[in-house]
């Protein structure tokens, strides 16, 4: 089944691209977590992980392909 993003998702992804990764982790400031959290984007795309209350994401091989076609 494919996958159909909304529109928050796809504007979360899009920041994303924006960004700048370290060692292929996109670091998530504070007060932008919530909102990243709550667009619930599927695990498939995104890894999360928190270390020492620093959330960071990362891409998925699959992430990346949908981001290839969204920006």
């Amino acid at each position: 089944k494919p996958m159909k993003l909304t529109k928050k998702q796809a504007e979360i992804m899009r920041l994303i691209s924006r960004s700048t990764p370290v060692d292929g982790w996109y670091r998530v400031s504070p007060p932008v977590w919530p909102v990243v959290a709550n667009a619930h984007v599927p695990a498939e795309l995104l890894e999360v992980r928190e270390i020492d209350g620093v959330h960071s994401i990362r891409l998925t091989t699959s992430g990346e392909v949908v981001m290839k076609y969204l920006v």
